[in-house]
């Protein structure tokens, strides 16, 4: 079958290439014999097809050729005309070709419709004289025809092949009863299970460690850490002047650690604040300040007086709870 199939393509290439190299013959034959006739007319137009039998869906090409003589040009080949065609498809239109005689245009066509098909008179409009005028070339005839039954590749029924039966083959299978398998356990589990015991809530209270004291402890570890006897003056300074910024804070509920002195003082004027303790507070905030910029360090004793200023106002400054308790 096979064998068949190719020889009769092979059998439609070879006919098409003797075809065309026939149409070109003619075409150069028809155009040496214009040139050589004294009595032909000034123009001559024609259009031929290079195969006027074609199966469905195939191509071929149309050409048109005008033949004329001096004192007269070619104005326009009028292509329209093609596109009332409904069954024939213009694939290509390639640019005109002059000749010696005259001029050709190459066009490619299909058609995907089988049966008898007839393509209209091409109209050329040309000058001559001053004057315009219209040929027309020739009308045409396509036939096409569809696939020939007998080049259809329809194979024999052939009986069913069985495969070798692997383990591949039941791994859905597998999957499909161990899933309904585990669904099951699953199920089993909750029907079964015996109600769980209520856990009881225990609560966890926060204790809160006062602001005082949260401030003595700092100060002590402060203190511990010996930072101003290993040279570390400003590290020490800043330490003392930032747990007694943090105490203000929770005591007396000002943003203490984002104010200047000033501001912190001014702030506690307004509220239930000892001003006794106004110089004392402004020297230790700002001892770190002054330990920064000071040229010299200052002498041991200033730094113990900044400790003991801190704990002495924590002290002094501390809120006291009263609980009041019934006596029976």
């Amino acid at each position: 079958m096979n064998h068949l199939v190719s020889h009769q393509i092979r059998f439609r290439l070879k006919r098409r290439i003797y075809v065309s190299y026939f149409y070109q013959i003619a075409l150069f034959a028809i155009a040496c014999s214009f040139a050589m006739s004294s009595n032909a007319q000034q123009i001559k137009v024609f259009s031929a097809l290079e195969q006027n039998n074609i199966l469905i869906g195939d191509q071929t090409k149309l050409n048109i050729q005008i033949l004329y003589r001096d004192g007269i040009k070619i104005q326009k080949i009028d292509l329209s005309v093609l596109d009332t065609m409904k069954t024939i498809e213009v694939l290509v239109v390639k640019p005109i070709v002059d000749s010696v005689v005259g001029m050709i245009q190459e066009l490619t066509i299909t058609s995907f419709d089988s049966g008898y098909h007839f393509i209209p008179k091409i109209p050329i409009v040309f000058l001559q004289d001053g004057q315009l005028d219209t040929v027309t070339t020739n009308e045409l005839a396509l036939t096409v025809n569809t696939i020939p039954q007998d080049t259809l590749l329809i194979a024999p029924i052939k009986s069913i092949i069985e495969e070798p039966v692997r383990i591949e083959d039941f791994f859905w299978i597998a999957l499909i009863i161990l899933g309904v398998g585990l669904l099951a356990l699953i199920i089993l589990y909750f029907v079964n299970r015996k109600p769980a015991r209520k856990e009881i809530a225990i609560t966890t209270q926060t204790v809160m460690i006062p602001s005082h004291e949260l401030a003595l402890q700092q100060l002590k570890a402060l203190e511990n850490k010996q930072l101003w006897q290993k040279g570390e003056v400003k590290a020490y300074h800043s330490e003392l002047t930032r747990i007694i910024r943090a105490y203000l804070e929770n005591r007396y509920g000002i943003q203490a650690l984002e104010m200047t002195t000033e501001q912190i003082l001014a702030q506690l004027n307004t509220l239930d604040f000892d001003a006794a303790w106004n110089d004392r507070l402004r020297e230790m905030l700002q001892a770190a300040d002054l330990v920064k910029f000071a040229k010299a360090e200052p002498p041991s004793v200033f730094h113990e007086r900044m400790m003991d200023y801190a704990v002495s106002f924590v002290e002094a400054t501390k809120k006291v709870i009263e609980i009041e308790k019934n006596v029976e």
